[in-house]
This record gives structure tokens, C-alpha cells and sequence, in this order.
């Protein structure tokens, strides 16, 4: 961001693998809307560190998995859960 870059909380990451979400930076390459709250973050909490998580097309296992994950994860430690979301990805060529 303008701000400088901001640190993954790899522990977190780690949490999430360690019980089965698969974990992958590739779904970030193309995706932007993140970009969009970062600088708010940075600026209100310089050393907040992130975990961005990127959904496409879930089956309900995958998210059922997901949700079960973070209910676990997030008992084992304090977080804010920030959710954003692109609707201009939709229609013909998407």
C-alpha cells in the first residue's frame, strides 16, 4: 500500500494448515479488493499483522471446513474479521 507493507501473522496461518485449510498466495495475484482496507488498517493499526483469505466458488465441505477452522482458531486467540467483496467481477467474460 502507500502506507508500506503489512505483516501476515504466519502463526495463524499456520493454525488454519495445521487443521486442514489449505493455505495458498497464488489467489492473490489477480484479486485487488483487499487493497481497498489495508490502508485504513495500517493507518489506524500500524502493527496489526493479516491473514487475507481469498474465496471463489466453495463446495460446502470446503466451507463448512472453513468455518468450523476459523470458530476454533478465533477461540485460541483475539482477531478482527474485516470482509470485503468485488461485484464488478460477474457476467459474461467472468
Amino acid at each position: 500500500t502507500p502506507l508500506g507493507d503489512m505483516m501476515v501473522d504466519l502463526e495463524f496461518v499456520r493454525l488454519l494448515e495445521e487443521r486442514g485449510v489449505p493455505c495458498d498466495e497464488s489467489g492473490h495475484a489477480a484479486e485487488h479488493s483487499i487493497e481497498n482496507q489495508l490502508p485504513f488498517l495500517q493507518y489506524l493499526a500500524p502493527e496489526t499483522r493479516i491473514v487475507p483469505l481469498v474465496l471463489g466458488q466453495l463446495t460446502l465441505p470446503a466451507a463448512e471446513l472453513l468455518a468450523r477452522t476459523l470458530v476454533e482458531v478465533l477461540r485460541l486467540r483475539p482477531a478482527l474479521l474485516v470482509v470485503t467483496t468485488d461485484y464488478l467481477h460477474a457476467g459474461e467474460g467472468y
